[in-house]
């Protein structure tokens, strides 16, 4: 079919007239949208490290440290077996690691490892063992920066969960203990539990329950901070001068604590770590960026689509077929 100049401008003008006002519709719409979407975190209504798991799950801060649960972990009674190792990595069914694993360290697919440091004196070398893994603060640096509310508080527990994790690793460079870490594909950040779906059960953790020396023990954290500063005290009438409590104020307290036979230091562990400034500006940043992302999807497939019937609205007066 064939028009006429005249028939065509006008016809060309009446599509652009519906075009643009189809665009100031939904564009009016997707602003009323994602300000509705993201005005509570903007005006610090809800904070933004509430965002994720805090509101599905019931947020909650962590128990007093008075209530809580808590692992105690005696470095003189330690033997390096490293069953530990084993019984978390079957229990959370973590990859074996593909190298020999004189890996004393953590990983994505590693939750729990037993340190090894030697000092020699006068020839003779002395193994001192440490315990790696999440410490489940109380003033925990990864919930305090994670700007989904991914890392989180629940009781006894420092939790990342993994529907809420956007690997944005900023709980990889806030911890003290270089705890979380990514992994591939889907590069979220992972840690121990505290097998937290063991505990609530009645269970002890994995690591604990396998413990052939008793160097690991789980139970009330009042009651443990009295036991080990009891067995800080025989140790140091032993002869180990050094030996100390690691965990019971740190960062507010310590959901994994350590009896040591040397100064932290010696052991590459932090004497007097610090919890990560709070950046709220980034939080705010990265929840409103996320918000207005999700508000996005449903507008960007009304313009193009949109778009499409134009395209063949113009194509018919044009003579086309479609």
């Amino acid at each position: 079919m064939l028009v006429n100049k005249a028939e065509f401008r006008y016809s060309s003008a009446r599509l652009s007239a519906r075009k643009d006002a189809s665009l100031k519709l939904d564009r009016r719409n997707f602003l009323k949208f994602s300000i509705s979407a993201t005005g509570p975190f903007v005006l610090g209504l809800v904070p933004i490290s509430k965002l994720g798991p805090g509101l599905l799950k019931g947020f909650r801060a962590p128990q007093s440290n008075g209530d809580r649960k808590a692992i105690l972990y005696d470095s003189a009674k330690c033997i390096g077996c490293r069953l530990c190792e084993v019984a978390c990595r079957n229990w959370n069914e973590l990859p074996e690691e593909e190298e020999p694993e004189p890996a004393e360290e953590l990983s994505a697919a590693k939750w729990n490892a037993i340190k090894t440091t030697e000092l020699e004196t006068d020839g003779v070398k002395v193994k001192f063992f440490s315990k790696l893994q999440c410490m489940h603060c109380t003033e925990a640096s990864c919930v305090s920066v994670c700007p989904t509310g991914a890392a989180s508080h629940y009781s006894e527990f420092v939790e990342i969960d993994q529907d809420w994790c956007i690997g944005c690793a900023y709980c990889l460079a806030a911890c003290p203990f270089t705890v979380p870490h990514t992994e591939p594909p889907k590069g979220t950040a992972r840690k121990c539990t505290l097998c937290s779906d063991r505990v609530p059960q009645g269970l002890l953790p994995a690591c604990v329950e396998i413990c052939p020396t008793a160097a690991l023990t789980f139970g009330d954290r009042a009651e443990l901070i009295t036991g080990a500063k009891a067995r800080v005290d025989e140790l140091v009438a032993g002869g180990q001068s050094e030996a100390c409590l690691y965990g019971e104020t740190e960062l507010g307290g310590l959901g994994v604590m350590q009896v040591l036979q040397k100064p932290p230091s010696f052991y590459g562990i932090p004497e007097a770590p610090r919890q990560a400034t709070n950046n709220v500006f980034i939080q705010w940043a990265g929840g409103i960026a996320t918000a207005i992302a999700l508000a996005a999807i449903p507008f960007m497939w009304i313009f193009k689509r949109g778009r499409q019937i134009e395209e063949k609205e113009q194509y018919k007066v044009e003579g086309g077929t479609k």
